[in-house]
Parts: C-alpha cells; structure tokens; sequence
C-alpha cells in the first residue's frame, strides 16, 4: 500500500525457543531447594511424577490409535506442563528431525486442550475445597493496592 513491506526471518525462532525451555530450570539450585524445604522437595517429586504420568499415557493412547509414541510425548509432559509455547518449540524440532507431519497442530492442541480443562475444573476444585476445610480469609489478610503501591 505505501511501497514498503516488512518480512519476519524466524529462522532461529525454534532453536533459540528450544534453548530457552531447556534453560529455564538452570535458575534453581541446591541452596534454593533448602530454603523451600520438605514441600518444595515433595512439589517437585509430585511435578515429576505427573510429568513420567502424563508421557505414559500419552504413548499408550498414541500406540492404541497405532500413531508414533512421539505425538504422545508432545500431547503429554510437553504440552501439558510446558503450555503452547513449549509445544511450538520443542513440536518445530520434532517436526524438522523426523518425518512427523503435523507435529506443531498436535502439540498445541494438546496444550490447549489443558489449559481449557484446568481452567474449567480448577474454580469447582478451588470452591469444593474452600467449604470442606471452612477456609476463609480475614480482612487483616487483605492488602488493598492503589496506584500500584500496597497501602
């Protein structure tokens, strides 16, 4: 329209993605782990268990169907632990490595298939939880914030 057009070079979109998901944990360390004690040791050990869980079933479903156990890998801890832009990345390597066609669509609609479910049981699950243990919360635990500043 104005003689001009702007072009996007994404070549290293998908390594420099790559990196950047496989990086992100590095930031933790052993002094980190101590100052969250026992529960941060028993979190991490839950989000293990889930992620070996969720890969599992993913391949089983893929070899029911008779579909390559890699679209389960994706579908599972990739996807549903990583969320869309996990599942971009690491499913544009996938795709570039194998002969997986579809690899990106699988992914992403895996990792969109988990955030809609968890956001449709997550407030049941949070209201359910709130009446059995008679949570509530006190006007003291409220911190009202104007402007940006905590009053």
């Amino acid at each position: 329209m104005y003689g001009f057009s702007i072009e996007f070079d994404n070549t290293l979109q998908t390594p420099l993605m790559v990196m950047f998901f496989t990086i992100v944990g590095l930031g933790g360390s052993l002094r980190l782990l101590k100052i969250g004690g026992k529960i941060l040791i028993f979190y991490l050990l839950c989000c293990w268990f889930v992620a070996v869980f969720q890969n599992l079933v993913g391949v089983a479903f893929m070899n029911i169907f008779g579909l390559n156990a890699l679209y389960g890998i994706l579908s599972g801890a990739v996807a549903l632990e990583g969320g869309h832009a996990n599942a971009i990345a690491f499913s544009s390597m996938v795709e570039s490595l194998t002969d997986l066609p579809n690899a990106r669509v699988v992914a992403v609609a895996a990792a969109t298939f988990g955030l809609i479910s968890g956001s449709l049981m997550g407030g049941p699950i949070a209201a359910f939880l709130i009446k059995r243990h008679k949570l509530k919360i006190e006007s003291s635990q409220i911190q009202e914030v104007k402007g940006g500043q905590k009053n």
